[in-house]
């Protein structure tokens, strides 16, 4: 393994038992036991461990249909220079000693691309070990990069960014062709993709729609997801049946948030 590192997010991976050193640490989750549930996608309920990456490239703040705000729920994870420096090595050691009988891991951010040399030595070295990876991108970075020689996981899992995130219509462009290129890149690599909107409004399915097209003709209906917009189960009230609504239309798949129903918005769960 080369000697190369990433910068981890306050949280950094979770939920965990032991550190690198072995040493016992507490858990969010309440739970003696390590490890947490994906509660979105494809995998949700997929019992994994997470690595969250410090550093993001947008600054999302969307708005729910009653007109109040929701800001990003990882918003600590914005500053490249924030959070922790950690060599890969102590993260796989760390990931060694609480993935237990799990074979998955997601690595998430921030936006895990923003660091492309360490992330590409974690994904081999997780590979070597028989272990299933996610990367959760914005996919605006694939624009940025044409992504050549940008590392991919098991599964990518693109969360592609609308208007209702303080986007202009600029920026949506740029998502829907960083999307595209992401999306060709995991099927050239024969992986698997799933690309997730995070609804709340109607208008959000025309947006999808006329800027995300080429995309959707390369998808099967169960790689896109429609999740609703909410980080407690209140908001998440006024979303779901729009977001539901919008899957039974197209055959998207309707995608909930299951860690939101056990845990609530809980940083590290």
């Amino acid at each position: 393994m080369n000697n190369s590192y990433l910068r981890l997010s306050r949280e950094g991976i979770f939920p965990i038992t032991r550190n690198c050193k072995g040493e016992s640490v507490e858990r969010a989750t309440g739970f003696t036991l390590p490890g947490t549930i994906q509660g979105e996608g494809k995998l949700a309920g997929t019992p994994s461990l997470f690595v969250r990456l410090q550093g993001c490239n947008l600054r999302c703040l969307w708005h729910l249909p009653d007109g109040t705000s929701c800001p990003c729920d990882t918003s600590h994870t914005w500053d490249v220079n924030g959070g922790r420096v950690m060599s890969v090595e102590d993260i796989v050691r760390t990931i060694d000693l609480n993935i237990g009988k799990m074979r998955h891991v997601v690595i998430t951010g921030g936006e895990p691309y923003l660091q492309p040399d360490g992330l590409s030595d974690l994904l081999l070295s997780l590979e070597e070990r028989g272990i299933h990876t996610t990367i959760e991108t914005n996919g605006l970075y694939g624009k940025m990069t044409k992504m050549g020689g940008m590392p991919l996981a098991n599964l990518t899992s693109i969360s592609p960014k609308l208007t209702n995130s303080g986007l202009d219509a600029e920026g949506v462009e740029m998502s829907a062709q960083g999307t595209g290129v992401l999306v060709h890149a995991a099927k050239r690599a024969h992986g698997d993709v799933q690309v997730k909107f995070v609804i709340s409004s109607a208008q959000d399915e025309d947006e999808i729609k006329e800027y995300f097209y080429l995309t959707l003709r390369i998808l099967k209906p169960s790689d896109i997801i429609v999740m609703p917009l909410g980080s407690t189960t209140g908001q998440l009230a006024q979303t779901s049946p729009i977001a539901l609504a919008m899957a039974l239309r197209n055959g998207w798949r309707f995608g909930p948030r299951l860690h939101i129903s056990l845990f609530g918005n809980k940083e590290g769960t």
